[in-house]
């Protein structure tokens, strides 16, 4: 009796290794997938592109930093992304722009971008707007786009629609 029960404890502790070991890997692999947007305070989601950024007061003016990724072409080229603040009423206050690179960014491809609104800071209902050129290209041909849309500045809510539960970059 005493072989058949150090044998029964030895598949028992394989089992609990085994186990250990599979969800040591489980961890390790949900580690490696972390978003790129993960350490942005603001995600958008549009039909051709999603969007992540970040604000951040600068001596100069209002910094902008983000990182815009293709979800939908297989290649898009020659982007700009212009970002301007605007005041309550919707009165531009300051607009920078930038020039994501390297380019072209494939489908499932991002790239970070930077602008500094230089001689603004935020304040109680700015808006952020977003105005993005790019030319784009698939097996169906090629065309020229530009993708636009404008945010609180302080929640990133986009003006007049429902914050979606959904933030998945």
């Amino acid at each position: 009796m005493l072989i058949g029960g150090n044998v029964k404890i030895l598949i028992k502790a394989a089992a609990l290794l085994a186990v250990v070991v599979a969800l040591g890997a489980c961890a390790t692999e949900q580690a490696a997938t972390r978003s790129p947007a993960a350490d942005y305070r603001y995600i958008y989601k549009d039909f051709d592109l999603r969007y992540a950024w970040r604000l951040a007061p600068a001596a100069e003016g209002l910094k902008v930093e983000g990182l815009i990724k293709n979800v939908r072409a297989q290649r898009l080229e020659n982007m700009e992304v212009r970002v301007a603040l605007l005041d309550k009423n919707r009165k531009v206050l300051g607009e920078a722009v930038a020039f994501p690179l390297p380019q072209p960014i494939d489908s499932d491809d991002y790239r970070s971008f930077e602008v500094l609104i230089k001689g603004v800071q935020q304040e109680p209902g700015s808006l952020l707007r977003f105005v993005v050129n790019y030319a784009a290209s698939s097996s169906q041909g090629s065309y020229t786009w530009t993708s636009n849309f404008t945010v609180d500045a302080a929640t990133g809510q986009r003006l007049g629609v429902q914050k979606s539960k959904d933030l998945d970059w």
